[in-house]
């Protein structure tokens, strides 16, 4: 009910809400509203994450990514605990969705990976992919993705840590 539950209000809430020169406070109480409604009205039957870090059958377990690390060195945090409300973040996100609804964590070089071979299998025909497609994504760091000829994505981490590129500038 997404055109039927959104008010002349809240649109006018929201276009406010994404001008530059909204106040912080202007924005936090827009997103509640529409939080709120979507909370009211709204079945979520799923929630993806592609997240920069080694993610293993679901779960991301860490590595040595610079977020995971600055948590790990700032004295002021509780790594354990703030790291395991991290891994458990799968089970978080399920509150969010229906019942039965799916929450799929995957690393974001896999996901990468995944992306270009959907654009690559629309663009070839299917007897060209014999062995499978190796992506690599430069963004958080060097992330390497793999997916297999099948469509099957391997549940194996494949991140490359601090690697230093030079691209010629």
């Amino acid at each position: 009910c997404i055109d039927e539950c959104i008010t002349a209000d809240l649109k006018d809430n929201i276009e406010k809400a994404l001008d530059k020169s909204a106040s912080d406070d202007f924005m936090e109480n827009a997103v509640n509203k529409i939080e709120k409604m979507i909370e009211d009205n709204i079945e979520i039957d799923s929630i993806g994450l592609a997240f920069p870090d080694v993610v293993v059958r679901n779960k991301i377990v860490g590595g040595e990514v610079y977020k995971t690390r600055g948590i790990r060195n700032n004295k002021e945090i509780n790594y354990e605990k703030d790291f395991k409300q991290l891994t458990n973040l799968d089970n978080e996100l399920k509150k969010y969705i229906k019942k039965d609804g799916v929450v799929k964590i995957i690393n974001d070089g896999l996901m990468a990976a995944f992306t270009a071979a959907v654009e690559i299998a629309f663009s070839v025909s299917s007897d060209e992919i014999e062995k499978g497609i190796f992506a690599h994504t430069l963004g958080t760091e060097l992330g390497t993705g793999w997916i297999m000829s099948d469509g099957k994505i391997p549940e194996i981490p494949l991140e490359a840590y601090n690697f230093i590129i030079d691209l010629g500038s």
